[in-house]
């Protein structure tokens, strides 16, 4: 299983190859790991199909997939065997951010890799594990891309 440290998530790079451990969690990764565009939390199938809210595509083939995700999400929510790539991410440090921030202390994450650019940013779904949307959260990944969060914020 590969592995995701969010917290040292600054430039695109290959993930490290160690073993899951302590603090990680499992995510499903769609399209692939990689090209990876969703992490979806493997562990909660309300929060696996709400996960997919991230992804809003404007083509045809953007729907169609989106579309071959939520079928996917399904399955392996299901329990059926189908091809898959986990990635066990370190999530615990920016969960626990969120947890201080909002007093929640039961909560899910699903991530949103962005798209390659130098505005890149990572998004994160925050869920209560019923699958109920709590809110957004957007890290930047670059410099350009946190002048642009900060803009937004001041929007």
């Amino acid at each position: 299983m590969r592995t995701l440290d969010l917290m040292a998530l600054k430039s695109p790079g290959a993930p490290d190859q160690s073993d899951c451990a302590t603090g990680a969690a499992s995510y499903v990764v769609l399209p692939s790991t990689g090209h990876p565009k969703l992490l979806l939390p493997r562990s909660n199938r309300p929060c696996l199909a709400r996960g997919l809210d991230l992804y809003t595509p404007y083509s045809m083939l953007g729907r169609c997939q989106k579309w071959a995700f939520r079928l996917t999400a399904e399955l392996v929510s299901a329990g059926v065997p189908v091809p898959r790539r986990q990635l066990a991410v370190y999530d615990a440090g920016l969960k626990r951010l969120v947890q201080d921030i909002t007093g929640i202390r039961d909560l899910v994450l699903a991530f949103s890799l962005g798209t390659h650019s130098n505005f890149r940013k990572l998004r994160a779904q925050v869920m209560r594990p019923s699958g109920e949307i709590i809110g957004y959260l957007k890290l930047p990944r670059t410099a350009a891309a946190s002048d642009r969060i900060r803009h937004e914020a001041e929007s």
